[in-house]
């Protein structure tokens, strides 16, 4: 194999699935961290590069903190279950307020309520904290 051919994987730790298998990969590949991008100005910028008007995105980027530092900080489920800042780039257009929405009910809501099914309260918290009122299936 050439010199300057990489093959990178991507696992999110929060899709385990088969333990004994996930270990062997793990055991045999080097890892780097990627953390959602919501507190750098890199996706601030993009965002408002994209023509997404700025008090959205700042409102989307400190949404999204506070929920991620949620996650991270419950013992449940912890860092490798952030919500991801993908979500909110779109097609490379300006994210909307519609767009978030909709990114929050058919996206991030079904995860949220998946993290706390033992805890609608805080899964409708969320959902109202998000600013995307609608009632929970």
């Amino acid at each position: 194999m050439p010199s300057n051919v990489f093959i990178l994987g991507m696992m999110n730790t929060a899709d385990r699935s088969l333990a004994l298998v996930d270990y062997a990969l793990m055991r045999r590949f080097g890892f780097q961290e990627l953390l959602p991008l919501f507190g750098s100005d890199v996706f601030m910028d993009f965002l408002v590069g994209c023509g997404t008007e700025s008090g959205l995105a700042a409102t989307v980027v400190a949404r999204l903190k506070a929920l991620n530092k949620a996650i991270a900080d419950d013992q449940n489920l912890g860092p490798g279950f952030m919500i991801g800042h993908s979500y909110f780039c779109g097609n490379g257009g300006a994210l909307t307020e519609e767009g978030y929405t909709q990114a929050i009910r058919h996206e991030v809501m079904p995860r949220l309520e998946q993290y706390w099914f033992d805890d609608r309260e805080q899964a409708e918290e969320w959902a109202d904290k998000l600013g995307a009122k609608f009632e929970l299936a």
